[in-house]
Formats: C-alpha cells, sequence, structure tokens
C-alpha cells in the first residue's frame, strides 16, 4: 500500500469485509473522521503502540496476538484463582 493507491486498498478491503459501503466512503471522505483517526493515532502513540494487534491487559502492553486464544491465555493468568 502506497500514498496514491491508500483509499482504493480502503475501499477494497472495506467491501471484503462488508462494512457499509456508503458509511464507510462517507467517512472516509469527512475530514471529522480525518481527524478523529488522526487523534487516535497520536493517543496511541503517546502510550506506545507501534502497530495493530497491541492491546494492554491490566496497564501492560501486549502485541502479537493472532487470535483470542491467545488474549485467553494472557487474561486468565491475570485473574485471581476463583474462591469456591
Amino acid at each position: 500500500v502506497t500514498k496514491d493507491n491508500r483509499q482504493a486498498h480502503e475501499v477494497q478491503e472495506a467491501k471484503e469485509n462488508k462494512l457499509n459501503g456508503g458509511g464507510f466512503d462517507k467517512c472516509l471522505a469527512s475530514p471529522a473522521g480525518l481527524e478523529r483517526v488522526s487523534n487516535n493515532k497520536k493517543e496511541g502513540t503517546a502510550v506506545g503502540v507501534g502497530s495493530t494487534h497491541t492491546i494492554f491487559i491490566n496497564g501492560r502492553q501486549r502485541r502479537g496476538f493472532r487470535d483470542f486464544d491467545d488474549i485467553k491465555v494472557v487474561i486468565e493468568e491475570k485473574l485471581p484463582p476463583a474462591k469456591k
């Protein structure tokens, strides 16, 4: 993906993921949408997020999860033992 083909790539991804095409196009062209994305990116950068698939569990940054089962293992490690 390059700066020149970014938007076409995003539209294609939206179609492949069955997003609302009209709503997606409207958001993509919206200055408010761009501002929201820009603000989210700045917020992520400020806390150390440098890529997608970065989450925080109990305030600790975690990267590289492949699926929910990977995340579940980390969450279960942090949970206190269940009382009987």
